[in-house]
């Protein structure tokens, strides 16, 4: 019995330690008219500091972003 309560507190503590991880939030950015990707244009989060710019792809990438 104590094994299985030993384990099943081992695994929850992994599952919270996983849930806390920081996320990150991707995209890409096109033209609406001939759907080619648009580099160096500036994508940022409503009501932050928060801005990244779009590579050559038109892809952006905000990294560590914290849930909430």
């Amino acid at each position: 019995m104590k094994k299985i309560i030993f384990s099943a507190i081992l695994i929850l503590q992994a599952l919270v330690t996983f849930a806390q991880k920081p996320t990150g939030i991707s995209g890409k950015v096109i033209d609406s008219k001939n759907q080619k990707p648009l580099q160096n244009v500036i994508a940022s989060i409503q009501n932050t500091n928060l801005t990244e710019v779009t590579d050559a792809d038109g892809k952006f990438v905000f990294k560590s972003i914290a849930v909430g």
